[in-house]
């Protein structure tokens, strides 16, 4: 009896997740992966620098009129309650979130079966052009690396 009709849509989201196990502090994997040779990563030089809060987030818009939009966030799940306390969450993982966001035209019906196939496609596209080899890739090896040592 009740359904979602397009007026009710205020934006349909498609989200592919992944999660990455790691041991230690993520804060400083996801640096070291993602951030090591840019402004963020020279901070890191600093005398015992170390990023215990880091967990970055973009939202870009892939359509002139701004109603198609990517967010790709990395989530650190490592927390560290007080200043020099050790007790951190090993037994998290490190979540890598990319998520395509449609808002309907105002004045265009809006087909959510229609917006859906689109979305997962351009999910997947962005996945194999850009968030493997830049994300992905980088986070495993960093991860593998620390396994290793």
């Amino acid at each position: 009896m009740l359904g979602v009709t397009p007026l009710d849509v205020d934006s349909l989201d498609v989200s592919l997740a992944m999660d990455f196990d790691c041991a230690g502090s993520h804060d400083e994997v996801i640096a070291e992966a993602l951030f090591g040779t840019s402004a963020f990563g020279c901070l890191l030089d600093l005398p015992h620098g170390k990023p215990i809060v880091f967990s970055p987030s973009m939202v870009i818009s892939l359509a002139d009129n701004e109603r198609t939009q990517v967010r790709v966030s990395v989530e650190s799940k490592t927390s560290i309650y007080e200043p020099g306390e050790k007790d951190q969450n090993h037994d998290e993982s490190i979540s890598l979130t990319l998520t395509v966001r449609q808002y309907p035209q105002t004045d265009e019906r809006f087909d959510p079966v229609a917006s859906f196939e689109q979305q997962c496609r351009l999910a997947e596209e962005l996945m194999a052009e850009r968030i493997v080899h830049h994300f992905v890739t980088p986070l495993t090896e960093v991860i593998a690396q620390r396994r290793s040592t």
